[in-house]
């Protein structure tokens, strides 16, 4: 009877510290927590993945998409959450886009500097915290906020950052890959 007793505390006492750990670690309070949770799944990958984390104010993860393309150099991604009130998950506070460089250099492109610097605008004005991150194998990450390196918006209007090249372009190349699967599949 005791021994009954005593492994049901051991399965609770299990199951409540796997829960608070599971909590634990879905809770995103910077570029460094959107690292490691991301990391995992997107680390060691041999083309560009990206994984993009909708957090509240707290912290808790309300929503994760994953951006599978298997490009060798790029992703194409349009938030549309932010674009579409509707898709945006309530109380979102942050909005963390993590992407892996396979080359194993986290130093974020003038590609990945302009779009993250975009977003992070069109995010801004609507109260939503936006970051922009590079992870590598090599556990290594860049934060485009951390790294101050945000354009002015000056300065994406010098370099023609605008809807045409972070909304209406990579929607063609969306749209453009899913029908060039579709066929190729229909083909098998």
């Amino acid at each position: 009877m005791k021994s009954t007793k005593l492994r049901t505390v051991l399965i609770l006492s299990a199951i409540l510290l796997f829960g608070t750990i599971t909590t634990f670690a879905m809770t995103i309070r910077s570029p460094y927590d959107a690292y490691q949770l991301t990391w995992p799944e997107i680390g060691n990958l041999p083309h560009e993945e990206a994984i993009v984390l909708f957090a509240d104010q707290d912290g808790q993860l309300l929503k994760q998409a994953r951006i599978t393309q298997h490009q060798k150099g790029g992703i194409y991604y349009v938030p549309w959450e932010l674009l579409i009130d509707p898709l945006m998950p309530k109380n979102t506070a942050a909005i963390y886009l993590v992407h892996n460089h396979p080359s194993g250099n986290p130093t974020l492109s003038r590609p990945d500097i302009e779009l993250g610097s975009f977003w992070t605008y069109e995010a801004l004005q609507k109260g939503i915290q936006f970051d922009l991150l590079a992870i590598t194998a090599n556990n290594g990450f860049t934060s485009l906020v951390e790294t101050g390196q945000l354009l002015s918006k000056e300065e994406l209007t010098q370099s023609n950052s605008g809807y045409l090249s972070y909304v209406v372009r990579p929607s063609i190349k969306i749209l453009g890959s899913g029908f060039a699967k579709i066929f190729a599949d229909s083909a098998k």
